[in-house]
């Protein structure tokens, strides 16, 4: 091959390259780099600073931020960990617990926050009334420091644990037999096959999945802030939810921006469908009931479904249009970012481009930037360009914030395809644009449909951009109007167990109907590192 020749076709796989990764990085720059250099530039401010610091609501904050993501992490990661042991033995008893054990990370979070709240009430909660059954006193979960602390983590590891248990699982399945046999040749006992064959192959995995997880539980504002809202007396904060009462709440952006600146098998069923059961219990109770705890309904009823999907009570009267809103965001965000990533991972691993390590490194970076840390920013951004209640802008900061991981996930499993993809190609005489649509779209379907699964979840369950860039009861998304049921002192919580209820079918649905896919997509590039 001649120089020319040789030159010519690097040309040719470096514009492919940067075409097939175009929307990407449009993305990274004006969505990520713009917002960031704007928050850079209002967190200059020495003035902020000294005010920040010597607030001690942000002290005390910075100490939670530390004590949640220390918390959550560890405790969430070590049982993933162990759990994905016991879910790897073959038996259908235990196929019938996962599936059971993977719906708190299906359904949406803001239901399971609100059934957890009305468990922790002090006067209603089932906690209180069992801790009276036994003669014990009532406990204010949510109005004293530790224990409101701990309800935001111990919820926060209940929603996310099947997760990464599912990461965990793939890895163990990914780990070869022949050395457990090994291992038994030579009368290893189950312990010492732990920590000597499976955590050691495991660490790696570990160790990527503990970071991402801090990145994510630092930057988590919808846990903490929909179960105590920094109460009891803005003790609770963590930087995220901080952040927000600065710039939203106070008036004080520079002072929001300096804050992202600076910053077993029954028991396993119960643990993982209390809750649900308990949303759902609460959904067909009638208001004469509501302040009864207990573990049934005596006089169960459907009136409160019938409200809602009538829209016959006041909170309930824009219903269709809010969870129309929110399919529409989800179903948008879900065709883009699969488009992205599947645009992105053929350049990234089948194009040997200039800038390609180069374009790797930026969608890592923006993956490991909390999304609520942009978001003062965002806001901002959309104001400018006339963008504020339109579902546009959320779409915008749904695919920005789920295509890297999307990216990652299909750029390893495309690395594991053989080169004789663009040889084939190659042959028939099919370029870069015919290879991708007929060769290697058909080969990517199962990890594609787990990220437009993912995407799709992403977008369901988002709350702050959504609260944040939506206005006006027909305009928001369900989850903002649910959050708002929590403002008012008369808020009919049968109802809105009845509304959540509703909620989480889609996301339910979607994940059993592409379960395997999921399983097996979703962690592809994860289980590649093991």
């Amino acid at each position: 091959m001649t120089t020319t020749v040789r030159g010519r076709l690097f040309r040719s796989r470096t514009f492919h390259g940067f075409l097939f990764t175009a929307p990407l990085l449009f993305l990274f720059a004006a969505f990520v780099i713009y917002p960031m250099v704007m928050g850079v530039w209002f967190a200059l401010d020495a003035d902020a600073y000294r005010a920040l610091f010597s607030d001690p609501i942000f002290r005390q904050t910075v100490v939670n931020t530390l004590w949640y993501v220390g918390v959550a992490v560890n405790v969430k990661l070590v049982l993933a960990v162990l759990l994905s042991g016991i879910l790897d033995y073959p038996f259908r008893w235990i196929r019938l617990l996962a599936a059971l054990f993977l719906i708190p990370w299906a359904i949406p979070a803001l239901p399971g926050i609100l059934s957890f709240r009305w468990m922790l009430n002090s006067q209603w909660g089932i906690f209180n009334h069992l801790l009276e059954v036994f003669g014990l006193p009532s406990v204010p979960w949510l109005a004293q420091y530790w224990t409101a602390l701990g309800a935001v983590m111990v919820f926060h590891i209940w929603k996310y644990l099947p997760f990464w248990t599912i990461i965990f699982l793939a890895g163990r399945r990914a780990i070869p037999n022949e050395l457990y046999e090994a291992a038994a040749i030579d009368g290893a006992s189950g312990v010492q096959n732990f920590w000597h064959v499976t955590f050691p192959l495991l660490r790696n995995l570990y160790l990527i999945c503990t970071l991402l997880s801090m990145v994510f539980t630092l930057g988590d504002f919808t846990v903490p802030w929909l179960m105590t809202g920094g109460a009891p007396g803005d003790s609770t904060h963590v930087l995220a939810t901080l952040a927000y009462r600065y710039t939203f709440t106070m008036g004080r952006l520079e002072w929001g921006m300096a804050t992202f600146a600076v910053a077993l098998p029954a028991t396993l069923g119960f643990i993982a469908m209390f809750p649900v059961y308990y949303m759902l219990l609460l959904s067909f109770t009638p208001t004469n009931d509501l302040f009864k705890p207990g573990l049934y309904v005596e006089h169960p009823t459907i009136r409160n479904y019938v409200y809602t999907m009538g829209q016959d009570n006041p909170f309930v009267r824009y219903f269709w249009h809010q969870i129309g809103n929110s399919l529409v965001i989800a179903v948008w965000a879900m065709v883009v970012v699969a488009a992205i990533a599947a645009l992105g991972s053929f350049a990234m691993a089948r194009i040997n481009f200039r800038f390609r390590r180069w374009v790797s490194g930026l969608t890592l970076f923006t993956y490991v930037i909390p999304s609520s840390f942009l978001s003062i920013p965002f806001f901002r951004m959309m104001a400018d360009y006339d963008l504020i209640d339109t579902k546009l802008a959320v779409v915008l900061a749904m695919v920005t914030f789920a295509s890297p991981y999307a990216l990652w996930v299909l750029s390893d499993y495309a690395r594991s395809l053989p080169p004789e993809i663009e040889e084939a190609g190659a042959i028939d005489g099919a370029g870069m644009l015919a290879t991708f649509v007929h060769l290697y779209l058909p080969l990517i379907r199962p990890p594609l449909i787990a990220i437009g699964t993912y995407a799709f979840l992403y977008a369901w369950n988002e709350y702050l951009y959504a609260l944040l860039l939506l206005t006006g009861e027909p305009r928001i998304t369900l989850p903002v109007a649910m959050g708002n049921f929590l403002t008012t002192d008369n808020a009919p919580w049968n109802l809105l167990m009845a509304v959540s209820t509703v909620y989480s079918i889609p996301p339910v649905v979607l994940y059993y109907v592409f379960k395997r896919y999921l399983v097996s997509g979703l962690v592809s590039g994860a289980v590649s590192g093991t």
